[in-house]
């Protein structure tokens, strides 16, 4: 069984996550929801693995080799794959509101092919993860309707 590098620096903590788009920081275009999304998809630092990790997972030796920024040890700069998913959303969020993005640049400066491109790469990564890694907690439905009992 191959296990990640990473997992020995992961903290586990209870969170009660609110899902509803109600005073969701996470929901809309503003400067303050593109904070809430940079800390969890961006502020991380970078991330290293060494050569015996990297042999261990039998990825490519050809990959950008980085000191470790401590010890001076060669290794390879990786990203986390969550990052990675989250930053595919965030940027599907941003399109669904171009009004507001499209005049800062970003993803959007190089034009709507390149754009469609970098969408499109974002799906397909997020359902094989889905599929291999499903939640089976329960989710509630309530209705949208303001007039509609919750």
């Amino acid at each position: 069984m191959i296990t990640a590098p990473a997992a020995s620096s992961v903290k586990y903590n209870s969170i009660k996550y609110n899902v509803s788009t109600a005073e969701n920081k996470f929901v809309g275009a503003s400067p303050e929801v593109d904070k809430a999304w940079r800390e969890i998809s961006y502020d991380m630092g970078d991330q290293w693995i060494s050569n015996s990790d990297i042999e261990k997972l039998g990825m490519p030796k050809t990959s950008l080799k980085v000191a470790h920024p401590k010890t001076g040890e060669e290794g390879y700069r990786v990203g986390m794959e969550v990052f990675h998913q989250l930053h595919c959303i965030n940027l599907l969020r941003r399109v669904t509101y171009k009004e507001y993005y499209e005049p800062l640049g970003g993803e959007f400066a190089a034009g709507p092919e390149t754009l469609r491109h970098h969408t499109g790469n974002g799906p397909p990564i997020q359902v094989c993860f889905l599929m291999s890694e499903a939640i089976l907690t329960e989710l509630l439905f309530r209705s949208l309707h303001r007039d509609s009992p919750a």
